[in-house]
């Protein structure tokens, strides 16, 4: 499964990309891009635009408490439509704050631009709620070093008979389908109702 993240008032994008792709790809996520929100404005269109195709999106930065603030730019300017959302404020023990917005198959993470605060959320709550949202199976790499599989590779091709080899043309692959309109609407425009006080809070240190 594919996720995107959407960095906004954000600085540590490299480190971020890095970090997020450390800990989800044992679980088989993995990024399919990354844009920047510079102005408020951008944030919407960005969002529409990453919830359309992936399931997951991340969103980092923002997270200030000013008129700015990624949580308070959104309860702003999205508008409930009366979907189903499920919201979840998380606060860890040095006071950090995200968000956790879920709409039927489709999630919103909201993590401040600190690595360490990232890992520390993601270890401690995030993971273990994505591998329940979408029935996840932690990949243990296994794989041995690579000297061995140089090795063995070299062993099996000096014992192979050299004879002509054929081409042929792969099967084309369809392009997996995108969310629904309705998964799109209940996230992108039914989040603000959620961001406006009634997100339960979760210590992340109990």
């Amino acid at each position: 499964m594919n996720y995107e993240i959407i960095f906004y008032h954000a600085g540590r994008t490299a480190e971020t990309e890095k970090l997020l792709q450390t800990l989800l790809t044992p679980y088989d996520l993995e990024g399919s891009g990354s844009k920047a929100a510079t102005e408020p404005s951008d944030l919407p269109a960005l969002l529409k635009d990453s919830v359309s195709r992936c399931r997951l999106v991340f969103i980092i930065g923002g997270l200030d408490g000013s008129h700015h603030s990624t949580d308070t730019l959104l309860s702003t300017v999205l508008s409930s439509s009366g979907g189903e959302i499920r919201s979840e404020k998380l606060i860890d023990d040095s006071g950090s704050t995200a968000y956790l917005l879920r709409a039927e198959q489709q999630t919103l993470v909201l993590l401040p631009d600190e690595t360490e605060v990232i890992r520390h959320m993601m270890e401690k709550r995030l993971l273990s709620e994505l591998q329940k949202s979408y029935e996840l199976t932690y990949r243990e790499d296994s794989r041995p070093p690579i000297e061995t599989i140089t090795q063995e590779l070299d062993r099996q091709l000096s014992a192979m008979p050299r004879k002509p080899v054929g081409f042929c043309t792969p099967d084309p692959v369809s392009p997996d389908k995108g969310s629904s309109v309705l998964r799109i609407l209940a996230i992108v425009f039914g989040a603000a109702a959620v961001l406006q006080g009634t997100a339960a809070v979760i210590l992340l240190f109990l």
